[in-house]
């Protein structure tokens, strides 16, 4: 009976102990937060930082393109300024008034967003809902309509500058040409990537529609 009796003290006691360590791990669980509370500050940084650098390669993006095609139009300008007979075309003529159109599109896009901001700010989201539904309207006509402007002027300029080679117009010899007749090879060499993937996207789609 002694022995038992002093068995079960003992283990009563080694019990008794259990919490000691338990309570360590509770304690080590409870700092665990301090270093995973970091974490969430630290991706939001990161997130915003990749979003500054997404903005200023953006910005500077829109700088290049705004740049090239001033050069054209002073180019264009240039050619009838000159009087050059061999470069008079259709084509001459679209690609100015594309390129009007395109600077007309930014500053639009500009004016609304900074007077729909402002809108905001001084009346209220409740007086403005019609305005900025005004706005979007406009720039849905414009979303629309202005791709398909800039694909035939892709296809124009090419088209235009590639046969001012071919009869070898001296007078439209320039850097501003060869510039922009670069600019549109690319701009159609991503727009036919653009519609393979769209192509592949469909035929793939389809296939899995069959199975």
């Amino acid at each position: 009976m002694k022995k038992s009796l002093t068995k079960g003290l003992t283990n009563t006691k080694n019990m008794s102990n259990m919490p000691q360590g338990m309570s360590g791990m509770s304690h080590g669980m409870s700092n665990m937060p301090h270093g995973t509370s970091g974490m969430p500050h630290g991706m939001s940084g990161m997130s915003v930082i990749s979003s500054i650098i997404a903005i200023i390669i953006l910005l500077i993006i829109i700088a290049i393109v705004i740049t090239i095609n001033a050069l054209a139009l002073q180019w264009i300008y240039k050619l009838e300024q000159t009087n050059c007979k061999c470069s008079e075309d259709f084509k001459r003529d679209f690609m100015k008034y594309y390129i009007w159109i395109y600077f007309a599109n930014i500053i639009f896009i500009f004016v609304s967003f900074i007077s729909a901001a402002l809108y905001v700010i001084l009346i209220g989201k409740k007086s403005s809902s019609i305005i900025l539904s005004i706005l979007t309207g406009i720039y849905n006509i414009i979303k629309f309509i202005f791709p398909i402007l800039s694909i035939i002027n892709v296809i124009f300029s090419i088209m235009y500058i590639y046969n001012l080679k071919q009869i070898d117009c001296k007078c439209s010899e320039d850097i501003r040409r060869e510039v922009y007749y670069i600019w549109n090879i690319i701009s159609a060499a991503i727009l036919g990537l653009n519609i393979l993937f769209i192509i592949i996207m469909f035929v793939s789609i389809l296939f899995m529609a069959r199975k």
